[in-house]
């Protein structure tokens, strides 16, 4: 119990005996998941194309590539309306 004398000092006895602990006392590991995520042929194409830089769009586009001819309609497009 509380001693009115030495106030919350005695709780320390309490909380051991009635099983309490802190939780820093106890440490424990959790093992860790990992996932495998299989990326289409397709998904890696548009992320490759999303890489690209101004050049190889480009030259892509020099070489006959139609995504990348687009690409390059637009860029033109938007220069021309916002007046950049």
């Amino acid at each position: 119990m509380i001693d009115p004398v030495e106030g919350i000092a005695n709780t320390k006895s309490l909380n051991q005996s009635a099983g309490v602990h802190k939780a820093s006392n106890h440490v424990t590991q959790q093992s860790s998941i990992s996932d495998t995520v299989k990326i289409s042929d397709t998904a890696k194409a548009a992320l490759d194309e999303t890489m690209d830089t101004p050049g190889e769009t480009l030259i892509k586009a020099k070489c006959g590539d139609l995504e990348a001819q687009g690409l390059l309609k637009q860029q033109a497009a938007r220069k021309e309306i916002l007046g950049i």
